[in-house]
């Protein structure tokens, strides 16, 4: 398995390195093969490191709508980012079958809120069973794309 490990290295004693008050050093590879040196210094040695590796597939905005109210024509669509990171402005498509019947814009939401969206359609699809879709446009890099459409009359 490949990673990037970041060893941060703080020297607070010693004259040779004394006016570095810290080094990043960037190893890509197994961790558990760090190498003994690093730039003549000893990574066994090191008075105060930390490790750190990112796995930026998780680190994405994930969309999904949670419920939907409806009064008369006006439906009331609530979106919330369940994902890692925010998501920008996006757009709600509103269909009937594969048809779509309305569009509108989505603010951007940040990791862990939700937001309301009110949408008005006309008389004729007030009793039709209808697919909300959360980022019609696909403008959203997200964790999961499959879980974006709710239906509902």
């Amino acid at each position: 398995m490949s990673s990037s490990v970041a060893i941060t290295y703080t020297n607070n004693s010693g004259p040779s390195i004394e006016s570095q008050k810290g080094i990043t050093f960037t190893f890509k590879g197994n961790k558990s093969n760090i190498p003994a040196n690093i730039g003549g210094l000893s990574t066994g040695n090191l008075p105060n490191y930390s490790s750190s590796s990112s796995n930026s597939k998780n680190l994405k905005a994930d969309l999904k709508i949670v419920k939907t109210t409806k009064s008369g024509n006006t439906h009331k669509v609530y979106i919330k980012n369940i994902g890692k990171k925010a998501a920008g402005k996006s757009v709600l498509g509103v269909f009937d079958g594969k048809k779509l019947i309305k569009k509108v814009s989505v603010k951007a939401i940040a990791k862990g809120k939700t937001v309301q969206v009110k949408v008005t359609l006309p008389g004729k699809y007030k009793n039709k069973i209808k697919s909300f879709k959360t980022d019609a446009g696909n403008l959203i890099k997200e964790s999961n794309e499959k879980n974006n459409v709710l239906k509902t009359k």
